[in-house]
């Protein structure tokens, strides 16, 4: 029977031991490597000394755990390959949790250290070093930990999202680039937006898979969308509908608001897919967008400019799952496209609930424009200053006036309405003057 002692040693040896150890010789060597941001370095740094993290000691021999590797993975590459500073850095490592934890433990990392700490959540490790925030995720097979990418590539959804590149340098140039699907590198560069194995499968594990692969698509895609997207698209689109609304939200305004996408295309892209009808069910859709769209890149405007076309009752129904302040401002912006001095109360009201800016509001009106000019000068002039327009409260008139103070509590309260309402108008007039 082998000693506890032999049993560790064979089980470390064969963690080293892959089934497929080829991969980690092949990499293409980037000429610009990745270099490290300063916050990152030190979780660089800790795993760089994991291979002198003591395991066991004994009379004979200190066992210690073999060096744990570390990449940069998802969006941060494809940021980093496009010359783009990556907004988050994702980390992915071949250390399970509790390994990661001991390695950072070993730097100087604790749970409670506001400077430099983490948290376990599941198969990932939050790490916080001085107010930045990076996420390290274990490498996984299925549902099982792996120190293998090629494995951890297999449950990702499309080859551009599956490059990792090796941090084994906390300072200088990280140059290794793991492709271990053999097209990531290639299709980020050409533009190709393709599934890892068959495109249906992946939607089918995940139906918000549809969703981010049109996001993909508009970002970075050149040409047609591949046709087996298009096709499982289109077989699978209906089960959107089990979606929580919420994430529905959230992965449509994560591409409406990209810097990076153009709205005009990301819209076109949806509706071409049928996802757009998806989300805006029963509602007629306005997908001619103005040249000045994409300069915008608000979702209130977007919202309002592809729902311009439907009554307002409609519009509030389809938006009954988007937030209070959302439906709020699109409404608001709605209505102003039938400005009214006698409405100005109830666009005011409409206005102040609604958290609209200044700017958003003319904004909105310059969406109107044609070849930089107004086709309807009088109504531009009008919200415009309705959009910096706040009634001067002390000169409106109050239920203790003395001019009312005999009149019914009830008709008193319509006058004061009918007052305030000639009070407000003429007020407007003053500064549109």
């Amino acid at each position: 029977m082998k000693s506890f002692k032999k049993f560790l040693e064979s089980k470390i040896e064969n963690s080293e031991q892959t089934e497929n150890k080829d991969w980690k010789k092949e990499f293409i060597k980037l000429e610009k490597g990745f270099v490290p941001p300063s916050n990152m370095k030190p979780i660089i740094k800790a795993f760089e000394e994991s291979s002198d993290i003591s395991l066991m000691k004994d009379t004979s021999k200190e066992i210690k755990m073999p060096r744990k590797s570390l990449y940069l993975t998802g969006g941060s590459v494809r940021d980093f390959l496009r010359n783009k500073t990556p907004k988050n850095y994702n980390l992915a490592t071949d250390a399970t949790p509790k390994q990661v934890s001991i390695i950072l433990k070993n730097y100087g990392f604790s749970q409670d250290n506001h400077k430099k700490s983490f948290t376990i959540e599941g198969n990932n490790v939050i790490v916080n070093v001085e107010g930045d925030e990076f996420q390290i995720s274990t490498l996984m097979k299925g549902d099982q930990y792996t120190d293998n990418i090629e494995h951890d590539s297999q449950r990702r959804d499309l080859t551009i999202n599956s490059l990792y590149i090796e941090l084994s340098k906390s300072d200088g140039e990280n140059n290794k680039l793991y492709d271990p699907t053999k097209k990531g590198w290639y299709d980020i560069v050409h533009g190709n937006i393709k599934s890892i194995g068959n495109p249906e499968t992946k939607f089918r594990e995940d139906k918000l898979r549809m969703m981010r692969t049109i996001r993909f698509y508009s970002q970075y895609g050149k040409g047609e969308l591949d046709k087996d997207i298009k096709k499982a698209i289109a077989e699978l689109r209906s089960e959107v509908d089990s979606l929580p609304y919420e994430k529905i939200r959230e992965e449509f305004l994560k591409g409406l608001t990209n810097p990076d996408i153009d709205p005009r295309k990301y819209l076109e892209n949806y509706s071409k897919v049928g996802l757009l009808e998806k989300i805006f069910k029963n509602v007629s859709l306005n997908l001619d967008v103005p040249p000045d769209f994409s300069n915008k890149k608000d979702k209130i405007l977007a919202l309002a400019w592809i729902l311009q076309d439907n009554p307002i009752d409609e519009v509030e129904n389809v938006l009954s799952n988007w937030t209070s302040q959302e439906k709020c401002a699109v409404v608001c912006l709605l209505k102003l496209k039938d400005f009214n001095l006698d409405n100005l109360e109830d666009l005011l009201a409409s206005k102040k609930i609604s958290g609209l800016s200044e700017e958003q509001i003319r904004n909105w009106v310059e969406l109107f424009n044609v070849e930089g000019r107004s086709l309807k000068p009088k109504w531009t002039k009008m919200v415009k200053a309705f959009a910096k327009f706040v009634p001067n409260r002390e000169e409106l008139v109050g239920w203790n006036s003395a001019e009312l103070s005999n009149s019914h509590p009830f008709a008193r309260n319509q006058l004061i309405k009918t007052i305030n309402k000639e009070k407000i108008k003429e007020m407007f007039k003053k500064q549109l003057e």
